[in-house]
């Protein structure tokens, strides 16, 4: 499974928030997704980019993924 991330930064090298965007099954989607957001245009101090989550056995709390 592959994060779609959105990192928000409060300042040089300081982290205020980091969202999960989306879930994908492979990195090629996950990338493709980062590669639109650029082009659209990302909101300014902020940086997108995916990572990938493995042997998750379980997941509790918020939405399902």
């Amino acid at each position: 499974m592959w994060l779609l991330l959105m990192v928000i930064f409060n300042g040089p090298m300081e982290i205020k928030e980091v969202v999960i965007l989306e879930h994908l099954s492979n990195r090629s989607d996950c990338v493709k997704r980062v590669n639109e957001a650029v082009r659209i245009g990302l909101p300014p101090d902020t940086n997108m980019g995916c990572l990938e989550v493995k042997n998750v056995s379980k997941i509790s709390g918020g939405k399902n993924v």
